[in-house]
Parts: structure tokens; C-alpha cells; sequence
């Protein structure tokens, strides 16, 4: 396998982050669901994307 992920992904939409669409943060409860209700984050929350941490990329992404 590859660890130049230029080569491993074709275009630019497959270089980003399938869970965020690349945009690296999201809304709680619009784009994905909270974790822990109880403790947050809250449904309105803006919060960095938990598949690649902010970053927006699919090199990132820690599941697929």
C-alpha cells in the first residue's frame, strides 16, 4: 500500500473527508449526532469533525 495518498485518491472529492465533506468542522445534530447527550457536545454545537480532527482531509480520517 501506498502512503502517498496523492496517488491513492484520484480527484480532489475523494482527498477529502467523506464524514464532513472536507469543510474539517459540522453542527452537532444537523451533520452528525452527539456521542454523550448527557455531557455534550449539544445538538446547535459546531464542533470539529470527529473523523479527521478538523483537518478536512481523507488522509486523516481515522475510520472510513
Amino acid at each position: 500500500m501506498s502512503t502517498n495518498y496523492g496517488e491513492d485518491y484520484g480527484n480532489d472529492e475523494a482527498r477529502l473527508c467523506s464524514y464532513c465533506d472536507g469543510e474539517g468542522w459540522g453542527i452537532v445534530g444537523t451533520d452528525w449526532d452527539t456521542d454523550d447527550a448527557i455531557n455534550g457536545p449539544y445538538d446547535g454545537e459546531t464542533e470539529k469533525c470527529p473523523n479527521c480532527h478538523g483537518s478536512g482531509k481523507a488522509k486523516d480520517m481515522t475510520f472510513w
